[in-house]
């Protein structure tokens, strides 16, 4: 096993490379990386089911477009290749359902993988080289998680932060990480990510008791009506 690597099922080359589009081949590989490429378990060697990603995150990894990337989604999914679930693991067919969800899961569908006549050794997950725990940024706000990722970044970066709100199991969070993402947000440090994060506090916990269907269309709305819209300003627009 090459260290930091991640493992490719052999019939993703020998099948699929010439099936599938490049932006679907892209996407996949890219969901594999994000799963199968992370140990959760150094002891076990177990690797993540499922990743969080948002959409601007899929458009910097793969370099396509979000029209572009949603149809990849959609095929890998028609293919039973992925599956994409929302955060509470229930399984999103189509992008109806997928929209208007502040949080999308992607999963690798390794039960389509034909390991059967594979040997053991050949389909194994073996743990990857040293890996280091991911520090949180924002103290008292999130939780400590182990990601177990192999070259976590000691320093502060906006891009960790916002993860760490999207993976929080506190919903007012989330709701904080997406308006963070929609509005383009980028803090270089963070003592002022942390003053921005109390900043919205309150009146994301007002957004709480709100669907994400209604969350998410009240920001589109005030994007197109009212640019300099804030957390506030989607409070008032959802309870007027």
């Amino acid at each position: 096993m090459l260290p930091n690597s991640t493992q490719i099922p052999n019939f993703i080359l020998d099948q699929l490379l010439p099936v599938l589009k490049p932006t679907e081949l892209t996407l996949l590989l890219i969901i594999i990386r994000q799963t199968l490429g992370w140990v959760e378990d150094l002891e076990t060697g177990r690797r993540k089911e499922k990743d969080w990603m948002s959409s601007s995150q899929l458009v910097a990894k793969t370099g396509y477009r979000r029209k572009a990337i949603s149809g990849a989604i959609q095929t890998l999914s028609d293919r039973r290749l992925i599956m994409v679930t929302d955060g509470h693991g229930n399984h999103l067919c189509s992008a109806k359902e997928r929209r208007g969800k502040l949080k999308l899961y992607y999963r690798f569908n390794t039960s389509g993988c034909p390991v059967s006549k594979r040997r053991k050794s050949e389909i194994s997950l073996p743990p990857t080289c040293i890996k280091t725990t991911q520090e949180l940024v924002s103290k008292g706000h999130i939780t400590k998680e182990t990601h177990t990722k192999e070259n976590c970044e000691r320093d502060f970066t906006w891009e960790s932060f916002v993860e760490n709100l999207h993976n929080s199991d506190k919903r007012y969070l989330n709701i904080i990480g997406y308006f963070f993402e929609k509005k383009r947000m980028n803090f270089d440090s963070s003592d002022k990510a942390k003053v921005a994060l109390s900043r919205h506090c309150k009146a994301a916990k007002l957004l709480e008791p709100f669907s994400d269907k209604e969350i998410t269309r009240a920001i589109k709305h005030l994007q197109a009506t009212f640019p300099p819209f804030t957390l506030e300003t989607v409070v008032k627009h959802l309870t007027r």
